[in-house]
């Protein structure tokens, strides 16, 4: 076992990521995750419970016949202010199994019968490791079946937890006063209307923009990416400077006809959410970048800076903001692509997300400060981490990683300002 403090609730956000495109295959219903926890760091295995999630939402998956759904559910119990015990749930309407087949289904090269291996494959030796991780952990895992209704395969953890009690997404977020959701079905927007609401937001569902009230500047407007299609553009002007789009995997928005607008894609991830509304609010910056044409003075004008940022928005802000110092700016879109960018151009400062897919911002850290003298870029080169201010706790985790400095998204000019005098004025003075 390895353990570690970690969010849950991204770890399921992030199983749910990876197992979606096996459920579009299918045309199922998918709602992962179904349900939001308290803001909390838990102490465990993450890598492993990682992997007995995966297992078991890719069993569901496979077991659902087209059409179907599977549901990803989460609950939390708290025993004291250490400790709570958590439900992880995987709901499908599946092929089921019998009682008598249940009582074996956790053996190792155990299998419900032999129709069910030629016809669907293996899931035995699978279940049977999630037994025997689950157990190391002292915990327990179980199955509620009824055949030819569906299943419900559950978790059950005891865990040491940092309760997460200050919440800086109300100030982040404090523009937003009301959010409408536009979706033909609610279990779509059903996690999007928790994280909202969860931060303090009243949240109304509707079914087309004709029922949208007048525009107001402390409204959210978050439309799924079928009613956007299906809808006249000039319907949706007067709402696009404050409209964030529900996307599917996949799918991406014809932005030539007018402003842009922020996009998230499914499954929502709330840090991806909450840059989105923060991207959102900051279309201001972005107009002023555009038409500002004065560099700022400074001792920085031959830097070479590194943006690591998936999202397009926070690319067009952040790289603007950065050229008012007169820099010149790579952008990478994930870890990945940003220690390969080391690995061959010399920079003096990196800006790095977070949250990002393929490799996050703390792997790719870890990766570039154990760079050897080949590289092109130093590994003790100064990294500052963007997170979304959301998140407590974030600015320990990027220490941890190895990052020097942090700024929470959105971005403002006088922090930038702080950051790039401190770590490129004093490089620069060497």
């Amino acid at each position: 076992m390895e353990p570690q403090y970690f969010n849950l609730q991204d770890l399921l956000e992030d199983a749910a990521s990876l197992m979606r495109l096996k459920a579009e295959e299918k045309k199922l219903t998918f709602i992962a995750p179904e349900t939001l926890l308290p803001e909390a760091m838990v102490y465990g295995d993450r890598l492993r419970l990682r992997q007995v999630i995966l297992n078991l939402l890719g069993n569901a998956i496979k077991f659902t016949p087209t059409g179907g759904s599977v549901r990803l559910m989460a609950k939390r119990t708290v025993l004291d202010d250490a400790a709570a015990t958590y439900r992880l749930s995987i709901q499908d309407t599946g092929i089921g199994i019998s009682d008598s087949l249940q009582q074996r289904l956790f053996q190792r090269f155990r299998q419900a019968d032999a129709s069910t291996t030629r016809r669907y494959g293996g899931t035995g030796l699978g279940l049977a490791i999630s037994k025997e991780l689950i157990e190391a952990m002292e915990g327990q895992i179980g199955v509620e079946s009824q055949l030819g209704v569906g299943s419900t395969f559950w978790v059950e953890l005891t865990l040491p937890i940092q309760v997460q009690t200050h919440n800086e997404a109300q100030e982040a977020l404090e523009p937003v006063e009301m959010a409408y959701l536009l979706s033909q079905h609610e279990d779509d927007i059903a996690y999007v209307r928790a994280v909202l609401e969860s931060r303090g937001i009243q949240v109304t569902h509707l079914q087309s923009v004709g029922q949208l009230p007048d525009f107001d500047e402390s409204m959210l407007v978050v439309v799924d990416d079928r009613i956007f299609v299906d809808t006249n553009r000039s319907e949706l002007t007067p709402y696009q400077s404050q409209m964030i789009v529900l996307l599917e995997q996949g799918r991406s928005l014809d932005q030539s006809q007018g402003s842009y607008i922020p996009s998230v894609y499914k499954p929502v991830h709330r840090r991806a959410l909450f840059s989105s509304i923060e991207a959102m609010l900051q279309q201001e910056n972005v107009a002023l970048v555009e038409n500002n044409s004065t560099v700022l003075e400074g001792v920085v004008a031959d830097a070479r800076v590194l943006l690591v940022e998936d999202n397009l928005t926070n690319q067009i802000v952040a790289k603007g903001m950065l050229g008012l110092f007169g820099v010149a700016v790579d952008i990478a879109e994930n870890g990945e692509e940003a220690v390969s960018a080391c690995q061959t151009n010399a920079y003096d400062l990196i800006f790095m997300d977070c949250q990002m897919p393929v490799m996050d911002g703390y792997e790719a850290t870890r990766a570039i400060r154990e760079m050897t003298e080949g590289a092109a870029t130093s590994n003790d080169v100064a990294i500052v981490a963007l997170s979304a201010n959301a998140m407590k706790g974030d600015d320990l985790l990027c220490f941890e990683a190895g990052m020097d400095d942090h700024i929470a998204k959105p971005i403002s000019k006088e922090r930038l300002s702080e950051v790039i005098e401190r770590w490129l004025g004093a490089k620069h003075d060497r």
